[in-house]
C-alpha cells in the first residue's frame, strides 16, 4: 500500500507488533483502544489481509503482518 494518507494507521501497527497489545500500545500513543483498534480494522480493510491475531492475551502478527511489519517499522 503506497497511500500517504494510512501513515498513522502503519504507525500504531508497528507499535501494537512492538507492545504486544492494542492497550499497551494505546496507553504508549496517549489515545483511546478503541481508536488504535479502529485504525487497525482501516488498515486491514485497505490491505485485503489480516494483519494480526488477536485474543485476550494480546495481538500477535499474523504471517502477512509480520512481512508488513518488516516493510513499515
Amino acid at each position: 500500500m503506497s497511500d500517504p494518507t494510512y501513515w498513522c494507521e502503519k504507525a500504531g501497527f508497528c507499535r501494537v507488533v512492538r507492545e504486544g497489545s492494542i492497550a499497551r500500545a494505546a496507553r504508549e500513543l496517549g489515545t483511546e483502544e478503541e481508536t488504535v483498534s479502529s485504525a487497525l480494522s482501516r488498515l486491514e480493510r485497505a490491505e485485503s489481509e489480516r494483519l494480526l491475531s488477536r485474543s485476550a492475551r494480546g495481538s500477535r502478527p499474523t504471517a502477512a503482518g509480520w512481512n508488513a511489519y518488516q516493510t513499515w517499522r
